[in-house]
């Protein structure tokens, strides 16, 4: 049987050619063998000298990337990769059900599924058949209580907790908010740190009052820049921009110290020249985004044309800022992927395979519905993982998790990305456990964009290694 290779060639920004190896997670860099990486995935290049002199014509590249293989396996910069390999995930089941009982870190409220404004990438704008619609429907006082009492018996071993409010709007139950805030913090044990999701569009002097006078809550807000209006508008189409702006600079002058330490700014974009658009805004405005995030578009949806070379090209000129600059925004936008790169796990594949950047069902985040429903995460309305009133479902989360590991064990054999894979279980098919094609496909293309990417930062600005290594770890829960 021949040996079974999974690894990747590709260039750094100067052109020098790396490869990088799935059975030892390690990257080299292959001094000489410049022009080799071909954009399509392949390692031939056509046209080229490839090792030893050999020439690469069109009608040889399958040939070329035998030979290429050879060399990279003669020198040890390739091993074969088990033929099996059983996935699993981080933590076994027996470990995975004693951390439930005590160690869940995240209780995410759905407060209403009401919201003033009609986005046009919104899950709930009905584009999205896997997903529900706006609607009146809000959770009950009962609900929420019984979510936090349940909450709280499955944190009770953490010295620290989040609570998020999600919505809809959930500042459309700003009462309710302080209520259960107060709840929370006596029923949990640790220490509970407050999100609060919202649009930025109802804020009021109340709710900075109460922020600036109650301890850990945090505003998470929405912000998209100059062209916030282009996607995120009201229920009768008018725009929402200029309110927001209004709102956060009455903030800022009222509790100057409150808001700078408790607003969180969100930001997402469909294309590399809109991503650009939020660089300059976020410049001028002198913050940095906590998050930023791309659009998923609806399925055909004209108002999303389909992204070109032009788009391509934009994301490639912002890396090249990147690596030129320390701009604090491509910082943001950049570093949380080539963190992931940098912490790779050095352990050689074995007979098993953990998936390293898939969430442990409840324990990550415990999303509960207006209903009293208990999901994996507002992403994910399927299936059921149990209700507040008879408690989290742990066969059922434990079912899931194997279901997920051996769909994964069976489809990606033979993909090169395995160990640095993030798909997850919002990448599902519909009815299905697996992640689509589409989400494989894509993770493939962006992985080796950031393998590029951290290639280029070894060898053009290596000093920002050192910050990595003190990066904690965290972004891997």
């Amino acid at each position: 049987m021949m040996d079974r290779y999974l690894y990747q060639v590709f260039e750094s920004r100067s052109g020098t050619c790396w490869s990088y190896d799935a059975f030892s997670n390690r990257m080299v860099r292959l001094k000489g063998l410049n022009g080799l990486s071909r954009p399509d995935g392949l390692n031939g290049s056509n046209g080229r000298n490839g090792p030893d002199g050999l020439n690469v014509s069109d009608y040889d590249c399958d040939f070329f990337n035998r030979q290429l293989e050879t060399y990279l396996a003669n020198y040890n910069f390739i091993q074969p990769f088990p033929d099996k390999v059983k996935t699993v995930h981080r933590v076994g089941e027996e470990e995975y059900l004693k951390l439930l009982d005590g160690s869940c870190g995240r209780l995410t409220l759905e407060l209403t599924q009401a919201c003033n404004l009609r986005c046009l990438y919104c899950v709930y704008s009905g584009k999205f058949p896997e997903h529900r619609t706006h609607s009146d429907q809000h959770m009950a006082g009962e609900t929420a209580r019984k979510a936090i009492e349940l909450f709280a018996q499955l944190s009770r071993r953490r010295e620290a907790v989040a609570l998020c409010f999600y919505g809809g709007e959930a500042l459309l139950c700003f009462e309710k908010i302080r209520e259960l805030t107060a709840y929370a913090r006596q029923c949990c044990h640790g220490k509970v740190f407050v999100h609060i999701a919202s649009n930025g569009t109802l804020w009021e002097d109340s709710l900075f009052q109460w922020i600036a006078d109650t301890p850990d809550v945090y505003l998470d807000v929405t912000l998209n820049g100059y062209g916030h209006d282009r996607y995120r508008r009201y229920m009768d189409g008018s725009p929402t921009l200029e309110d927001i702006l209004r709102n956060v600079r009455r903030f800022q002058i009222l509790f100057p110290d409150m808001a700078e330490e408790r607003l969180n700014f969100i930001c997402n974009a469909y294309t590399g020249q809109e991503v650009e658009e939020l660089r300059q805004f976020y410049h001028e405005i002198g913050t940095v985004p906590a998050l930023i995030t791309g659009i998923q578009a609806p399925d055909r949806d004209p108002l999303f044309p389909v992204r070109n070379e032009e788009n391509a090209e934009a994301f490639r000129r912002l890396r090249e800022r990147y690596l030129e600059s320390e701009d604090p925004f491509l910082c943001a936008l950049f570093e949380p992927a080539l963190l992931r790169i940098h912490h790779r796990s050095p352990a050689k594949a074995g007979g098993v395979m953990p998936l390293e950047g898939v969430c442990l069902p409840l324990l990550t985040n415990l999303y509960v519905s207006a209903d009293g429903n208990i999901y994996l995460c507002e992403k994910t309305e399927h299936p059921s993982l149990g209700n507040v009133f008879t408690g989290v479902d742990r066969r059922s989360a434990a079912a899931l998790m194997r279901d997920y590991a051996e769909t994964l064990e069976g489809r990606c054999g033979n993909c090169w990305a395995r160990r640095l894979c993030t798909v997850c279980y919002q990448d599902r098919r519909p009815g299905d456990v697996g992640p689509t094609e589409e989400a494989c496909r894509n993770m493939r293309e962006r992985l080796r964009e950031d393998l590029m990417l951290y290639a280029s930062v070894c060898e053009e600005t290596p000093e920002r290694l050192e910050r990595f290594d003190h990066v904690e770890k965290a972004y891997l829960l």
